[in-house]
């Protein structure tokens, strides 16, 4: 590298520096090969994104598992729904631990914020949770007695089936037929 110079007297090693300015030449080498190396990169990369755009599923679907499961998929779903959506939702019922109710109602205050409208069958009526949702902004409350025991949401072309049982899930479903189905 050129940094450091020496010179040898009998059995033992003299070392010494060079000028300091080689320093500088040292690096403005390495930055040229760096640079060279980034435009051979960016000269592919218009190939790899062919590549991953052309392998790139227009369906799958994944489980969430426990609160914090719920938690992070409702959060992605949301994020990736564009103000003009309209969210539809059925088979919301009570049966399950408050902090659902609590994470829930931040979830649509959110949604609101962002301008999302949302229609909501519940399956129970005459609680507080459904008179709060009847009064929420961009939301149309109504009930439907018995529709299921989870709850199924449709945002655009991704579907959440959820369940709050001994083993509370979500499982979101990205496929346009399946979600057209609904």
């Amino acid at each position: 590298k050129g940094l450091v110079s020496f010179i040898t007297k009998g059995k033992v090693k003299y070392f010494s520096a060079t000028n300091p300015s080689k320093i500088l030449s040292y690096i403005d080498e390495k930055e040229k090969v760096l640079e060279d190396k980034k435009k051979k990169i960016e000269a592919q990369l218009p190939g790899l994104f062919s590549l991953t755009q052309r392998n790139k599923k227009k369906y799958d679907s994944q489980l969430y598992l426990g609160f914090e499961g719920i938690k992070t998929i409702i959060a992605e779903v949301l994020e990736q729904t564009p103000s003009n959506e309209e969210i539809l939702i059925m088979g919301i019922n009570l049966s399950r631990d408050q902090k659902y109710n609590i994470l829930w109602k931040h979830w649509h205050n959110q949604r609101i914020k962002k301008g999302i409208k949302c229609k909501m069958l519940f399956s129970t009526e005459n609680s507080d949770y459904f008179k709060l949702f009847s009064k929420m902004k961009k939301t149309e409350a109504r009930v439907l007695k018995g529709i299921t025991p989870a709850s199924i949401g449709i945002l655009g072309e991704q579907i959440i089936i959820t369940t709050y049982g001994e083993d509370p899930s979500s499982l979101l479903i990205r496929h346009p037929e399946i979600v057209s189905s609904f």
